[in-house]
């Protein structure tokens, strides 16, 4: 809202609808300068039509007053004014709180500071802490404690509650409570979450994390024989998230494992609430939060034991500390700083593929802290944080050896690329997280046609540009596995932005109408979580094994020879630890065999054909799901090579496909062959 400023021969009064009428000369220039230094300053709509004379006190009794505000108290039939004794009277809208704190500072011509800067200085120190919408009014304030050290010259005791970056004020005793909204999106997204926990089996992937855990956590406490090479393969560290995990499920089983990861996904909302609340606004950060914890992603990542929800949440605690840094100074800002960057470190380290938005979040901590604090400032904030980051990732590598990095190269820089089209990787990703892309460039857009700053201009642009990111990456290698989870990494940081195109839609209509666009907001939030909920069922929807843990239980018990399982066994592996042993497994992603006539290594389907051939393994279980191609060139060869006979056909129905397990075992008429 722009602020006309005129003088009228009755001084002292203000236009709640935005004409301030100057008290002195000097008076109107410096609201003048101070209203055009907050022009990008987010502000309530004033109420129109209502014009609200605020008579100052005099300079008699403004000398006379006690210093601060922290006595001031409601006048009764005036919602929303509080009298600030021997000041002025004080409205909650952005022009009333402007004139108010200039009367305070400023008072009449005689009162005022010695010099312009002085005065100025005092003005924009009491303005960044009162001068904001979802600032409360009776929070008692000191007024005196904003003001520069070299004008104050009261002790430090005597110090109120300070704004934090977004102008929030903290608490001077018990900390702020939750927001009932924030309250009620956590449980809808844990009952969105919660239906999967228990609606199907382990995942090759969450058994492989979880088995690696417990690998680890048994030979760090008991050691004996080397364990799997994990960070040979592992797209994370099999040191951060996998113990974790491990612990979960030791307590509670995959159920538990799961819910631990709803509990960094609810850590994930209710930190996006408190970043979008400082960058923006409480009502952007309500929409912000509604919009994530409906998305698919987001209830799918709530229900699976992987590392994706921790990084997720690592992310995001890297965002929120690199926000909350900027409301402190000295030692406290650098501590808040080096912590987001050691956050983004971990986040890295648990999940390779989550430094992707490393420089994400670091361009936003750095912008916000230039919109607050100056560009030096922010430039000096990104490197903190990226100069803690690239120590400790330095560190890990070092730690990890040449294992570690060669499963960074395999499993994330050099990937190999896959055979999907660009055309259908995009379509799959806009029917995902379209909802939220095209929101986040709604806000971006009012952003900068809204906003002066630049800074505050390029940050909407950068939370826009992130939802884009995943998309563009695996378009790139032309890869659909992990996409879908995937997207909810960058659809969090586009909610925050989006978050804005909800409320600058209330902003757009008159007042009357604005109660109207909230509630058309929240229906479009609401409506967005109906196509998310079957979306999470189907990709939740992988063949149960359970049945065939079953049947392979007493198979495995009686054999020690070599086994062929789907995704190298992970599912038989997380089941059945006593059963069978790494060292037996094999899958059908990937296999090499040295004949042992022809000393000839072969790899692929050439390698399972020779390995059959020579009645190689014991046993052989296949789900014909994810490698259904090579799982029925192996059934061939079986079938036509012979020297193994099926004990077990299950059949099973998975998002609508019906197949069957089977599982064979070495004939043992041939099995000295």
């Amino acid at each position: 809202m722009k602020r006309r400023f005129s003088r009228r021969p009755s001084t002292g009064c203000l236009d709640v609808a935005g004409t301030v009428t100057a008290l002195h000369p000097d008076q109107a220039a410096l609201a003048a300068s101070v209203a055009a230094s907050r022009s990008d300053e987010p502000s309530e709509p004033a109420q129109r039509g209502n014009h609200v004379p605020l008579p100052l006190a005099a300079p008699a009794t403004r000398r006379a007053a006690p210093h601060g505000l922290a006595g001031f108290a409601r006048l009764p039939g005036l919602p929303g004014i509080a009298r600030l004794p021997g000041h002025a009277i004080l409205t909650r809208t952005a022009a009333a709180r402007d004139i108010a704190v200039l009367s305070a500072v400023c008072g009449e011509a005689g009162d005022l500071p010695a010099s312009p800067a002085e005065r100025d200085a005092r003005a924009l120190a009491l303005l960044l802490d009162l001068a904001t919408p979802s600032r409360d009014l009776a929070t008692p304030f000191d007024v005196a404690a904003s003001w520069p050290a070299s004008v104050a010259a009261r002790p430090a005791s005597q110090a109120a509650a300070r704004a934090t970056a977004d102008g929030q004020s903290v608490g001077r005793g018990r900390p702020r409570k939750l927001p009932g909204v924030l309250l009620v999106v956590l449980a809808v997204q844990t009952v969105l979450s919660i239906r999967l926990v228990s609606s199907n089996s382990a995942f090759p992937d969450e058994a492989l994390y979880l088995w690696a855990g417990r690998a680890e956590i048994n030979y760090w406490l008991h050691g004996g024989a080397a364990i799997e090479p994990f960070s040979t393969f592992l797209s994370g560290s099999p040191v951060i998230y996998p113990p974790i995990g491990a612990l979960a499920d030791s307590i509670g089983g995959l159920a538990a494992a799961r819910i631990l990861s709803l509990c960094f996904m609810l850590g994930a909302t209710t930190l996006l609430h408190g970043v979008t609340r400082r960058i923006f606004d409480r009502t952007s950060a309500l929409f912000a939060i509604g919009l994530f914890a409906g998305t698919a992603a987001t209830q799918f990542l709530g229900a699976f034991a992987t590392y994706d929800a921790m990084a997720l949440f690592l992310l995001a605690l890297a965002t929120w500390l690199g926000i909350l840094a900027i409301g402190n100074t000295g030692a406290a800002r650098l501590a808040l700083l080096a912590a987001a960057g050691s956050a983004l470190a971990v986040a890295d380290a648990a999940k390779y593929a989550a430094a992707l938005f490393d420089l994400i979040v670091i361009a936003i901590v750095a912008l916000a802290t230039w919109q607050r604090r100056g560009r030096g400032t922010g430039f000096a904030a990104a490197a903190v944080m990226l100069g803690t980051l690239f120590v400790l990732l330095a560190a890990g590598l070092f730690a990890a050896g040449p294992a570690g990095w060669q499963g960074v190269k395999t499993t994330t820089l050099l990937r190999h690329s896959s055979n999907y089209p660009i055309p259908y990787l995009l379509l799959v990703s806009a029917k995902w997280a379209g909802v939220v892309a095209l929101l986040a460039v709604i806000g971006a857009v009012t952003v900068a046609c809204t906003r002066r700053s630049r800074p505050i201009k390029l940050l909407a642009g950068v939370l826009a540009a992130a939802v884009f990111l995943v998309p563009a990456e695996q378009a790139r290698i032309h890869t659909y596995t992990s996409l879908f989870k995937h997207l909810g990494y960058g659809e969090w940081f586009g909610a925050i932005v989006a978050g804005v195109a909800f409320t600058a839609l209330a902003g757009a209509v008159p007042p009357a109408k604005a109660a109207a666009a909230r509630r058309i907001g929240v229906a479009t939030v609401c409506l967005a979580v109906v196509p998310a909920i079957p979306w999470a069922t189907a990709c939740y929807g992988w063949p149960d094994s359970l049945p065939l843990i079953a049947a392979l239980r007493p198979i495995l018990a009686a054999t020690h020879g070599p086994v062929l399982a789907d995704e190298r066994g992970n599912v038989e592996e997380y089941y059945l630890p006593d059963e069978v042993n790494w060292r037996q497994l094999y899958g059908t992603w990937y296999f090499r065999y040295d004949d042992p006539q022809t000393r000839q290594r072969l790899t692929g389907l050439r390698g399972y054909n020779d390995a059959i051939g020579h009645r190689y393994f014991a046993v052989i279980a296949l789900n014909f799901w994810d490698t259904a191609p090579t799982d029925r060139a192996i059934s061939r060869d079986i079938k036509r090579l012979g020297g193994y006979r099926c004990v077990a056909d299950i059949p099973y129905s998975a998002t609508g496909t019906r197949s069957k397990f089977k599982v064979w075992v070495r004939d043992p008429s041939v099995a000295g062959q």
